[in-house]
């Protein structure tokens, strides 16, 4: 595996999570976690970010959710 010369600003690690939203509208799921949180205010700040964390493959949207706002 070859390494990687891209440049971070920050890295966020910690764990996803899903988070359960009971109101008395209904339940709704949200992907959240600290990481995720983190990462997503740290690219609308225009911060060069970076997450690392552990999924199951069926979380893997998050990975696309991550991505698509230009976070690696």
């Amino acid at each position: 595996m070859e390494a990687s010369s891209t440049q971070y600003d920050i890295i966020f690690a910690g764990n996803y999570t899903k988070d359960t939203i009971i109101t008395p509208d209904g339940t709704r799921y949200v992907d959240g976690g600290g990481m995720n949180y983190a990462a997503h205010a740290g690219a609308r700040l225009g911060i060069r970010a970076a997450v690392v964390t552990r999924l199951s493959p069926a979380d893997n949207h998050v990975v696309e959710d991550i991505r698509a706002d230009g976070i690696d």
